[in-house]
């Protein structure tokens, strides 16, 4: 039974060229991998462009530019007795399965199979399908760190208005009522009294209320009142 990682080795994956052309190589292995999501392979599926092609020997070269990055194609003999070996033109957008090479320096696919596409919604397709089963990069997650309300800002008052001369104004305001934020966790704690403060006077010269009698102050003022208006 193959493992997670041999049989994406013996899979055909859809790539942008220009993870493609990015990869690192793996001489003992002989495996490349994708910097951007890690994926270890060999085979690839392509499409893209065609840009430019040369004959050299009994071998050709084609070069694909799916937008992101070109790559070089070689095509051997075999090949040529297909019947779509006749619609390779340039400005036609192929599709391509092979296997990666390193050569000179150079990453390069040796072609088994390709396929000339008339119409440009294969293309999309291919774009499509690419970013689909493009594996979704996660969040490192850091574990240990403490996170509470008093980290977070408070939100805006409602009854914020922006003034003409910020262009940008902020995203939060600090309130007075609001913690200020920090990773630490304030604690309440009770001030303890050292001693006892003495009952001040205040300015009318009362030093406590409690003692005035205010029903039988209102009842004078009235009285007072009626014999007036008599």
């Amino acid at each position: 039974m193959l493992n997670i990682v041999e049989e994406n080795l013996h899979c055909h994956h859809l790539l942008f060229i220009h993870d493609v052309v990015t990869s690192k190589y793996n001489v003992e292995q002989d495996t490349f991998e994708v910097v951007e999501t890690g994926l270890v392979y060999r085979n690839v599926r392509l499409n893209g462009v065609l840009v430019s092609r040369k004959q050299h020997k009994e071998e050709e070269y084609l070069w694909l530019d799916d937008g992101t990055a070109v790559i070089k194609v070689r095509l051997l003999p075999p090949l040529f007795k297909r019947k779509a070996y006749e619609k390779l033109a340039s400005s036609v957008s192929v599709t391509i399965v092979g296997k990666l090479k390193k050569r000179d320096k150079e990453i390069m696919v040796d072609c088994l199979g390709f396929q000339v596409h008339e119409q440009g919604i294969d293309e999309l397709y291919h774009l499509l399908k690419v970013i689909q089963e493009r594996p979704k990069q996660k969040k490192e997650k850091l574990s240990g760190m403490f996170h509470s309300l008093s980290s977070e800002p408070s939100p805006k008052r409602l009854d914020y208005v922006p003034s003409p001369i910020r262009d940008h104004p902020p995203g939060f305001i600090w309130s007075p009522t609001h913690t200020v934020a920090t990773s630490t966790p304030l604690r309440a704690s009770v001030m303890r009294q050292r001693q006892e403060s003495e009952e001040e006077e205040d300015e009318f010269e009362f030093s406590d209320l409690g003692d005035i009698d205010l029903i039988a102050l209102e009842a004078n003022a009235i009285k007072q009142n009626q014999a007036r208006n008599e």
